[in-house]
């Protein structure tokens, strides 16, 4: 299991100088956010009201989220201007969306965590900022969905979780980050005593109002923007003592997302400041594609999201995913580097 203990490093002044914290600190949020768990607040998403007569939509400007299983059924996860989240089922187009429930503040972050120590038969999880600013999550039981249930902390953007398969001995974990209130990446983790660890920094300086993106891929892949508006990637290769980040130039002023289309390639996306979506395969090489950044059009009104990979599936497709002028989903998939044009899904 890797250890909870993250070097810090700046995403504004990256530096090759490792800090590790001393033995025993306590690196936790609560050291730098403040955690709120007073008064009410638990009820401020596992009390939502009724499910609405009639589906809603995403909410204007706020991205969505999505993960797909092992048999490639992809959910999309979205909130609506009232900050419930919704499902879609894209694998059955037919099916009415799922609400959630919640109240949260900005996107949703979906993952599939794979069969294992954590959830027996596999499940979907979902993470979001509450109206407290805290850390909220949700996940798949063999009834139905959990309660909405607070992980604390004062996050200052939506989250982003990736997770890892369990390969042998080694145990699944699900990592979650988000933007706190000192502007640096934080992180959590769950792990196979099904305990989260405390809030660690993993440093940078994330431009207000962005959050993260991440996907695990034979090591722990990061992207977000830096207060200088570049897409910075943070790398955690195994053995590595914490990520590394390196600037991946570009510009953009929303969220990002990111994908590993294949155990040798990491993509990053992101709307430009034309409102195009772009991608950078700033990890390994896929035939074909060139070093940089490439649009792929599209006239975005929201940051980006794809889904990152397919479990135990090499080169499955890639999804991804942003709301247009007409504020709803509007997705390009393929199997990477051929994306199909921008569909509704």
């Amino acid at each position: 299991m890797r250890s909870s203990q993250r070097p810090r490093t700046e995403v504004a002044r990256p530096t090759n100088r490792t800090i590790r914290p001393g033995k025993g600190r306590a690196w936790r949020l609560a050291a730098m956010m403040t955690v709120i768990l007073g008064g009410g607040s638990l009820l401020t998403l596992s009390s939502a009201g009724p499910a609405a007569a009639q589906p809603a939509g995403p909410a204007p400007g706020v991205a969505v989220s999505a993960a797909v299983n092992g048999t490639h059924a992809p959910r999309l996860f979205y909130a609506s201007s009232a900050g419930q989240v919704w499902m879609r089922d894209l694998a059955n187009p037919a099916s009415s969306p799922v609400n959630l429930g919640g109240r949260l503040l900005g996107s949703p972050a979906a993952v599939w965590v794979p069969p294992g120590d954590l959830f027996a038969a596999g499940a979907y999880v979902v993470f979001g900022r509450g109206t407290d600013s805290a850390l909220w999550w949700k996940y798949q039981t063999a009834s139905g969905w959990s309660k909405w249930a607070s992980l604390g902390g004062t996050i200052t953007s939506g989250p982003a979780a990736s997770a890892t398969p369990t390969f042998g001995n080694a145990s699944s974990l699900v990592l979650v980050y988000a933007r706190g209130a000192d502007g640096a990446l934080w992180m959590r983790t769950f792990h196979a005593a099904r305990t989260w660890e405390s809030w660690v920094s993993d440093g940078g300086r994330l431009l207000p109002g962005t959050g993260p993106a991440a996907v695990n891929s034979e090591g722990e892949f990061v992207a977000v923007v830096g207060t200088d508006r570049a897409i910075w990637a943070g790398i955690d290769l195994p053995g590595s003592p914490g990520l590394v980040w390196r600037s991946l130039g570009g510009r953009t002023t929303a969220s990002p997302g990111i994908a590993a289309p294949g155990s040798d390639a990491v993509v990053a996306f992101a709307r430009g400041t034309d409102n195009a979506a772009w991608y950078n395969e700033f990890w390994g090489h896929t035939t074909g594609v060139k070093p940089g950044w490439h649009s792929l059009g599209g006239r975005l009104t929201s940051g980006t999201s794809a889904i990152p990979t397919m479990v135990n599936v090499p080169q499955g497709p890639v999804y991804l995913f942003a709301l247009g002028t007409d504020s709803q989903a509007w997705m390009r998939t393929g199997t990477w580097p051929t994306l199909h044009g921008w569909t509704r899904p």
